[in-house]
């Protein structure tokens, strides 16, 4: 436990030894956001506090150029994130989207490294229909507790 907080290491399936260093994507993804961005003031102030906001409660971190030396201790991965807008949303129009899907050609993604997990259809399927015969139905957006 650091600072108040359970760290826990990714489910790795084995492969993680074959994850190569993604940081010429992250790098040109990261200037296409720039540019995308740059289009419009509002979303980028936006897009900045979200991310300061994360850096904050610790859902990120910045990472410094010397990370990149540490990759014969463990795996080093980069993941490249963008915006998704939904102007007709009434709580959150913008989201960010981390894409743990993206490789270099030939090339691992982290998701390739980790386990899948369980498939969660089943279970909303049933709470849905076990929503529909009670009297009252309570909703909440979970956003906050998901990062915690």
């Amino acid at each position: 436990m650091k600072e108040g907080k359970i760290h826990v290491s990714l489910p790795y399936n084995g492969r993680e030894k074959e994850l190569n260093d993604n940081f010429p994507i992250a790098i040109r993804r990261l200037a296409s956001l720039v540019k995308n961005l740059s289009k419009c003031e509002k979303t980028r102030k936006e897009y900045h506090k979200i991310i300061n906001d994360q850096l904050e409660a610790g859902i990120i971190e910045k990472v410094n150029e010397p990370l990149r030396a540490v990759k014969e201790r463990r795996p080093v991965y980069y993941i490249p994130h963008r915006n998704i807008m939904k102007e007709d949303s009434l709580t959150t129009k913008l989201r960010i989207v981390l894409d743990a899907s993206s490789h270099m050609v030939d090339k691992l993604s982290l998701n390739d490294c980790l386990h899948a997990g369980p498939s969660i259809l089943q279970s909303i399927f049933g709470i849905l229909l076990r929503s529909r015969l009670s009297k009252y139905v309570l909703m909440a957006d979970i956003e906050k507790a998901f990062h915690q």
